[in-house]
């Protein structure tokens, strides 16, 4: 099984039809067979807009179906930016994002190592709606060449493997396709993901993921992992994962546990460790029939659809409009469209249940309480 990065806009696909027309449309512009009859939520565009009233569009018709697409499109992504900004209107994140390097460069020789493999654990605080991205893979190795570096997790899967240069005694990056990992399963009580190579007569250097001293010490620990405390700054991370280096004769992460050290062995990791708010609008199928908020989410977009269509009727030259009264009508209908927009975003964020995620708290808005002296 291999994870596959997947846009955030994907879950609304066909989310609305753009015309109750029967058969397939092909765009001559892309060779795109374009269904443009599909909608998981019943509506289509040309329910609320009557396209049929523009007479310049009639005479671009090889156009239409490309331009209701792109709108639907952009109607999508709007709804999206505007109802994550109205959700953080009302919350605020649990944690703050972290962009950038786990583990450390410095090293002194290389490890003795028994075992056929060796890595990196990522021991995962459950954590639904957040994510870890990993962006490059260092290595810092005693040869020169190549390490073939499989991703693990304890429910079975693997992803990769991952081929990355080595150079001697050297910090070598290797930018690789973005790789999502989520911190909840739910067959698990925390999902692990483990980074192995084969051993096969070489040895990593000994670089760690921290000094171990001052006030931060992150000691893997299974039983008290450092993931319920709170850190900031450079240490933000550990708010989201537990990591450490491990070695191991097998590779069934299912069903054992091989423990950690404070050494990476050899690895090093650039990431992105942040929570996905537009998750909780949409994280796989929307129910239209049992869920509320879903159709609300239908309608949102819909408005927002039908919003950039008659600003693309208003600027694309093609579609001049030649009749004043058509002007006024689209004018007065893209007023209303947007009344309709705003008030089905107010409605989502205050009605959607939070509990979807673990990512956001309620926003303290209020002044804060303190006590007034006594007078004796």
């Amino acid at each position: 099984m291999s994870v596959i990065t997947t846009s955030i806009y994907d879950c609304y696909e066909y989310i609305i039809g753009l015309s109750h027309t029967e058969g397939d449309c092909h765009d001559p512009k892309t060779g795109f067979l374009l269904d443009y009859n599909t909608s998981y939520s019943g509506l289509y565009l040309d329910d609320l807009l009557p396209l049929s009233r523009v007479e310049s569009l009639e005479k671009n018709v090889e156009n239409v179906w490309y331009i209701l697409n792109q709108c639907r499109d952009r109607g999508i992504k709007r709804f999206v930016s505007d109802a994550q900004a109205a959700l953080m209107a009302n919350y605020q994140l649990r944690n703050q994002p972290y962009n950038g390097i786990i583990g450390r460069i410095k090293h002194t020789k290389d490890r003795t190592l028994n075992a056929t493999y060796a890595g990196v654990q990522f021991y995962c605080k459950d954590y639904r709606g957040a994510m870890l991205t990993i962006n490059n893979i260092g290595t810092i190795m005693n040869y020169t060449g190549v390490v073939d570096v499989t991703v693990y997790d304890n429910i079975g899967n693997n992803y990769g493997p991952y081929t990355l240069n080595c150079v001697t005694d050297t910090l070598t990056l290797n930018t690789i396709t973005p790789l999502e990992l989520p911190l909840h399963n739910d067959y698990v009580e925390n999902i692990r993901y483990y980074f192995m190579y084969k051993l096969a007569g070489n040895a990593p250097r000994n670089n760690d993921l921290h000094c171990n001293c001052g006030s931060v010490r992150p000691v893997f620990n299974p039983n008290r992992p450092y993931f319920t405390k709170s850190f900031g700054g450079r240490f933000n991370w550990a708010n989201y994962v537990m990591i450490g280096g491990c070695e191991t004769d097998e590779l069934d992460f299912d069903e054992n546990d091989y423990g950690a050290c404070n050494y990476m062995n050899g690895l090093i990791f650039d990431v992105e460790l942040r929570c996905h708010i537009s998750k909780m609008l949409c994280d796989e199928d929307l129910n239209y029939e049992g869920d509320p908020i879903a159709m609300a989410i239908a309608f949102a977009v819909l408005y927002a659809s039908g919003i950039d269509v008659i600003e693309k009727i208003f600027s694309d030259p093609r579609l001049n409009l030649t009749k004043i009264k058509d002007k006024e009508y689209l004018a007065v209908r893209q007023k209303e469209f947007e009344a309709l927009y705003k008030e089905k975003i107010t409605y989502i964020a205050n009605t959607i249940d939070i509990r979807k995620t673990d990512c956001i708290l309620c926003r303290n808005t209020g002044p804060t309480p303190h006590r007034k002296p006594l007078l004796v």
